[in-house]
């Protein structure tokens, strides 16, 4: 059964060009995002890029400084986010 990035997977991607650019985020709804901890919001267009997607596809997004492209090299899947430690 092939799993497709949903809401808590954790994604990793990875540059076809450069494996040393990579980039670890877990798809959250807007209010739970923290860039700092890589919570990154659905409505971001990285995570628009990668949801609905499965492991192994290159995908897609635009930033301020152009079109990025990034292969899904890894998709571990969660049911719910992670407790995040309290201090």
């Amino acid at each position: 059964m092939e799993h497709h990035v949903s809401f808590f997977d954790e994604v990793t991607l990875v540059s076809p060009s450069d494996s040393r650019d990579y980039f670890k985020l877990t798809i959250v709804m807007p209010h739970q995002a923290d860039v700092d901890s890589d919570l990154i919001s659905i409505s971001m267009p990285i995570s628009l890029a990668v949801f609905g997607k499965k492991s192994g596809e290159l995908v897609h997004w635009e930033t301020p400084h152009g079109t990025r492209e990034m292969r899904i090299v890894a998709l571990n899947k969660h049911e719910q986010l992670p407790a995040l430690a309290t201090a």
